[in-house]
């Protein structure tokens, strides 16, 4: 029999599978329907006798998950484990954060050899001399061995640039664009105390760009067809991101703890009214915070109420929100599970959030994340209900990538 591949080259009809006695996700809810599938892509349905019939007996059937805000792909000598529990675990699409080109160049090469996600890359961050997260990248240099081909004075310009004003910013844009990140990363935090930390020694690594530069390194990116990602710490940042017109926010203030001091990280109605009407997509990110209930109760306590807060805000105004986890070490699953026990988030909400809408944001060019004709073929059959039971998200009988079959019988 030819291949698929062998098929299209001669011009020929892919092989067409049907899909029958499933439980298909609109985007709101299950239904009852055949689907057909055309080699890698969902089709109409028509008369051709299909290749092969798949009974999934009543079975759930959601897109593949996703996370916009991934640390876990990176030199680990586990990276095949790492790849192989997305794929496990449904998560197929993936932004993986902060990337530069001698380590994406190793990484491509290993993940070449690996079954792994989706990915897309940020690039370098941009950030102020001494800003976050530069002192992660010099952590990982001298106590953890990384970047060891790269003397220290080499990483700035390469894993992160640190721009002290307007004129450094020219300098470095044309190596920005050279590496044709798929997203820009920008760091903001404590934004509205700019001046007074900009130069303070107790700083490091808790500051980050003027906000007064974000204007224009937003409007370069989006002359060059590049959208723009804003870490942001306080409700201040969220507001100067906003105002610069940044295309998503990657942390929701107070994912990391609550306000302290003069650094306000509870959002008003305003703010996620403006967030809604410039159409910014705001990362999750709120697991972040699950190690303080043991270390800090009561601030684990107080943290909760202001996600709480703050997530209901975003919903209430309509705000794009897309699933994050901001983990080094795991897929966007535990997030999931933290967003679900806020008790804020419908799980119709939060299943979109985890599919379509974060796909979307990662892969705007594809056509991803629905189950509809003209859209890739990739999907999760589930054992149960996920709207009655979001536990059943993890009860994955088998799946499907690109209208090949990866789990519940291994790969076809």
């Amino acid at each position: 029999m030819l291949s698929q591949i062998a098929s299209l080259a001669l011009g020929l009809s892919a092989p067409v599978t049907v899909f029958e006695n499933g439980l298909w996700w609109t985007g709101e809810s299950f239904e009852p329907r055949t689907v057909h599938v055309e080699g890698s892509h969902f089709v109409e349905p028509d008369n051709r006798e299909p290749q092969e019939r798949v009974d999934l007996d009543g079975a759930y059937v959601v897109p593949p998950y996703c996370d916009a805000h991934a640390h876990s792909i990176g030199r680990s000598p586990q990276l095949p484990e790492i790849t192989g529990q997305y794929l496990a675990e449904g998560v197929f699409y993936v932004r993986e954060i902060g990337n530069f080109p001698p380590y994406r160049a190793e990484l491509d090469a290993r993940l070449a050899a690996a079954s792994a996600p989706d990915l897309a890359f940020t690039g370098a961050p941009l950030t102020a001399p001494g800003g976050h997260p530069v002192e992660v990248y010099q952590r990982l240099q001298q106590y953890a061995g990384l970047f060891g081909e790269l003397v220290w004075e080499e990483m700035d310009g390469t894993a992160f640039h640190q721009l002290p004003d307007q004129d450094s910013f020219e300098r470095a844009w044309p190596g920005i664009l050279a590496t044709q990140p798929a997203a820009i990363k920008v760091h903001l935090l404590y934004s509205e105390a700019f001046e007074a930390r900009r130069d303070h020694p107790q700083t490091v690594g808790q500051r980050g760009l003027d906000p007064a530069l974000l204007p224009e390194i937003v409007a370069r990116a989006h002359a060059a067809g590049i959208p723009v990602l804003a870490h942001v710490e306080t409700a201040a940042d969220f507001r100067n991101a906003i105002a610069a017109g940044v295309d998503e926010i990657a942390h929701m203030p107070g994912y990391n703890g609550p306000s302290v001091g003069p650094y306000d990280r509870a959002l008003t109605d305003e703010d996620a009214e403006a967030a809604a009407a410039a159409g910014v997509v705001v990362h999750t990110t709120l697991s972040f915070a699950a190690g303080l209930e043991s270390r800090n109760p009561e601030r684990y306590a107080a943290t909760r109420d202001l996600q709480q807060a703050n997530l209901a805000r975003l919903v209430e105004a309509g705000v794009t929100l897309v699933v994050g986890s901001d983990d080094y070490s795991d897929t966007s699953v535990d997030e999931v599970a933290y967003l679900s026990g806020l008790d804020v988030l419908e799980p119709a909400h939060l299943l979109t959030m985890w599919t379509s809408n974060c796909t979307q944001a990662v892969f705007p060019d594809r056509q991803i994340g629905h189950l509809q004709p003209g859209h890739e073929a990739s999907f999760l059959v589930l054992e149960g209900d996920p709207l009655a039971d979001f536990e059943q998200t993890r009860a994955i009988r088998e799946a499907w990538r690109e209208g090949v079959r990866i789990q519940g019988g291994g790969p076809e």
